[in-house]
């Protein structure tokens, strides 16, 4: 009697030794991996989009090393009672306020704190008089800084005054806090949606648990790789929401494409050695190809000088590599393992909803330049609001209305009431000179260079070391500087503090607010203007945000080529065509510009925003398009590549275009339809959380997934196909011969 195919022969058993050994060596890594990684979330930053190599981060650290200013990293605001009518400028007010001020002056880990009080600037006093501002900068490194602010905001609260405290500092430990509550709530809501579509799908306990399996693998991985990361750099607390999103989607599409055609070839007749053999030359080639094209589109995000972006590639690269090894090697391993558990569990090879499909694939092949017009036509009128997106920069909003942290931004841009008639943000210019500013001569360059600024249209007023009091007339500088004892305290105190050496600090402040459009207009007039003999940079707030949207775009065509390049690239290698690549990159696009149409209708327009829970924006958030530009192109390639790969196998064995391409969509689109639909169902999760950056990028990528699972995949892959019938898998004769077949994804 002959065994059954679908069990091991007495002299070919299973390899369940390595395997155990293998599943057995992945539980204790992940498990090792969660402990070390549970470790990461106070490291991680909130950051802004700064240019970590511009002018702007050049004036910060020239500032620094010479003159010690540096931004506050916590800004409080001391109010007093409405009905008690106490006023900022009396002492009764300071009286209250006194003795936090000198608990902050004796507190080890507070570097400066400057107030009303001992500065005498009346811009920190609101207009109404009834609050107050003081500026509070700590010692240390980043983590020291985290650790000191539970201590500081006891120190803060010891007033009878009401105090609120916002700033660098606890903007970023909130930012932290609201991340982490995101991303349990999204893993809290898509968890048992997962498991029940994946029940559905496979109707049987033992395969859904495999994609949660792999999905449990990457995901503690990828944090205990993030918190390694953070000794050598910034890492945004935003990596982690989207390393979520990627790691749960390739685990889930990977776990699909394998079990799937495991099952295929389990019913084919083959047993679970050769089913598995079989599985792993197919389905994980295409795991492989895709992995890679997920990971190049990321890669190309590192290019930007930008911590956020950087931080987002390189979690993201890292989920891909874990998710391909437990696809690649954990889930072999557990199917040598269990899968006799699977045999006789829907073996069939396609379902009737797949078969449909194929006719379905047939009938739109008869039409193929028709449908090909009027679709792509369709996606691109569904990105056409995409033509008037704004963008705009990252500020308070991105957090909840009434968070602390943004009640005190309001406060200090509110023109009613609040500091916003006296801005508190000036922008920052570092003048450096070839010789002491004190010595002859050298006042006057810098006297000069101040009254060009002070011309410049859109500046408010202009502060700098030979600008206040009796300095502030150019003639009686070189008496003064000659005889300083003639000059008041708070002139000596302010000549000193903006004045070292070589180096002088200037305050512009601009008459817009200082994230607006016009603002950062005044700083790039600012640069333009001649300084002889003298080095300058501009820094500050305004500049910072300024520098870093220059940056994306100065470097997006760059990052946008190398996306498209390292995909035509590995596409090549994996099926020796030179047309498929740029058919997919073609179709990739419009999928891209479907889901930026969506976001300027959902977010810039206001629509959903009931639904979907905020605040309507002037633009899109800046680095959304740059962030969802690489991911949608890498995910929309994952499909692009199950489906190619399969139709490609077909062609090989019959040699008819049409045919393949019906067959492909046949036993690919249960597949590509069940991956989206868990997709969408992990990002729609994470798109409630509370943070406008995350709502944008799920809500960008369920659009781009949802059409691409069903009118780019069912519709324009196969009208496109049929259109360019052989010549799908061309490639001059010159380039065949340097394709190596053993690239190939089958």
């Amino acid at each position: 009697m002959s065994a059954s195919p679908a069990h091991p022969t007495p002299d070919r058993p299973r390899p369940t030794g390595r395997a155990s050994f293998l599943i057995g060596f992945f539980v204790l890594l992940t498990l090792v991996s969660a402990l070390y990684g549970a470790g990461v979330k106070p490291l991680l930053k909130a950051g802004g989009i700064i240019a970590l190599e511009s002018d702007s981060a050049d004036a910060k650290k020239w500032l620094h090393e010479g003159l010690g200013v540096s931004s506050p990293d916590v800004v409080a605001i001391f109010s007093s009672d409405p009905s008690e009518e106490l006023s900022a400028l009396d002492t009764d007010f300071y009286d209250e306020i006194e003795p936090v001020l000198e608990a902050l002056a004796e507190d080890e880990t507070v570097e400066s704190v400057t107030s009303y009080f001992d500065s005498g600037l009346v811009s920190m006093v609101s207009e109404d008089e009834s609050q107050t501002v003081v500026f509070i900068a700590l010692k240390g490194d980043d983590s020291d800084k985290s650790r000191a602010l539970p201590k500081l905001r006891e120190t803060l609260a010891g007033s009878s005054l009401e105090v609120k405290l916002g700033g660098a500092l606890p903007a970023e430990a909130f930012a932290q806090e609201t991340a982490f509550r995101d991303l349990a709530r999204g893993e809290l809501i898509a968890a048992p949606i997962i498991v029940l579509l994946l029940f559905y799908f496979f109707r049987g306990v033992t395969a859904t648990l495999l994609p949660v399996a792999i999905a449990g693998f990457a995901i503690p991985t990828t944090l205990a790789g993030l918190r390694v990361l953070t000794h050598l750099m910034d890492v945004s607390v935003f990596a982690l929401n989207v390393a979520s999103i990627i790691g749960i989607g390739l685990a889930v599409d990977y776990s699909l494409l394998v079990v799937t055609r495991f099952r295929e070839e389990i019913a084919s007749g083959l047993d679970i050695d050769a089913a598995l053999a079989r599985t792993m030359k197919t389905a994980g080639h295409a795991i492989l190809v895709s992995g890679l094209t997920v990971a190049a589109s990321l890669a190309g995000l590192i290019v930007f000088p930008i911590m956020v972006l950087k931080s987002i590639a390189v979690s993201g690269i890292m989920v891909v590599g874990f998710a391909m090894l437990g696809a690649l090697v954990l889930l072999p391993a557990l199917l040598a393992h269990f899968g006799h558990r699977l045999v006789g569990k829907q073996s069939h090879a396609t379902t009737p909803m797949a078969r449909q499909l194929r006719v379905f694939a047939q009938w739109v092949m008869r039409w193929p330049v028709s449908l090909t017009v009027v679709t792509t036509l369709f996606l691109l009128a569904l990105g056409s609001p995409a033509l008037r997106m704004k963008s705009a920069m990252p500020d308070s909003k991105i957090f909840t209305p009434g968070a602390e942290v943004r009640v005190v931004d309001e406060i200090l841009e509110s023109k009613a009431g609040g500091f916003g008639n006296q801005p508190l943000t000036p922008i920052l210019v570092a003048a450096r000179s070839k010789s002491d500013f004190l010595a002859p001569g050298e006042a006057e360059k810098l006297i000069g260079y101040v009254q060009a600024l002070k011309a410049l249209p859109g500046v408010d007023r202009v502060e700098s070391p030979f600008a206040s009091g009796a300095l502030s007339h150019p003639e009686d500088v070189p008496r003064l500087l000659a005889d300083p004892s003639s000059l008041s305290s708070e002139e000596q105190d302010f000549l000193k503090d903006t004045l070292r050496g070589e180096l002088a600090l200037i305050y512009v402040y601009a008459e817009a607010a200082w994230r607006s459009n016009e603002a950062g207009e005044l700083v790039g007039r600012i640069r333009a203007v001649p300084a002889p003999d003298l080095v300058v940079r501009v820094g500050g707030p305004t500049a910072e945000n300024y520098d870093g949207r220059r940056a994306l775009s100065d470097y997006l065509p760059t990052v946008f080529w190398i996306i498209v390049v390292t995909n035509i690239v590995i596409l090549f290698l994996a099926f020796g065509s030179v047309v498929i690549p740029f058919k997919a990159i073609a179709m990739n696009v419009v999928s891209v510009a479907a889901s930026f149409g969506a976001l300027v209708w959902i977010f810039q327009d206001g629509h959903l925003r009931g639904l979907l829970q905020f605040e309507t924006q002037s633009g899109i958030e800046v680095t959304v398009p740059v962030v969802l530009l690489a991911v949608v192109f890498g995910l929309s390639m994952d499909y692009e590549i199950f489906m190619l790969s399969r139709i490609k196998e077909e062609f090989d064995q019959s040699g008819d275009n049409t045919s393949s391409v019906a067959i492909g969509l046949e036993h690919t689109s249960s597949i590509i339809t069940r991956a989206a639909l868990l997709l969408i169902a992990v990002v729609g999760a994470f798109a409630f959380g509370e943070f406008i950056f995350v709502k944008e990028i799920g809500v960008g990528l369920v659009v781009a997934i949802f059409l691409d699972a069903t009118i780019v995949r069912c519709v324009l892959v196969p009208s496109t196909m049929k259109l360019l019938g052989n010549l799908n898998w061309w490639s001059p004769a010159w380039l065949k011969r340097l394709w190596n077949p053993s690239f190939r994804g089958l």
